[in-house]
């Protein structure tokens, strides 16, 4: 049922572009289906509108994980970002 999700989803992402809640939605539907690519920049959205959260970093650095030995720096620069956010 992701394909439905993501169209209403994205019916709430056009009437507000800013909230990472429905971008975090859309990148975990994506996620499910197995779209690596388009959750990642559905992730990057919702970390581009203040994510508070936390939810983007943490999937984007799990994301990049599972991308292979290519993404690995990208993969500990996420984590590192959500750990320092976790300390503030």
């Amino acid at each position: 049922m992701n394909n439905y999700a993501l169209y209403y989803y994205s019916r709430a992402v056009l009437s507000r572009p800013k909230d990472s809640r429905m971008w975090n939605a859309m990148g975990c539907c994506y996620d499910k289906m197995g779209k690596a690519n388009e959750a990642q920049r559905c992730y990057t959205r919702a970390e581009n509108s203040k994510d508070r959260e936390g939810i983007a970093i943490h999937q984007m650095g799990r994301l990049y994980n599972l991308m292979g030995p290519a993404y690995e720096l990208k993969a500990v620069h996420a984590f590192e970002l959500n750990l320092r956010r976790k300390e503030e």
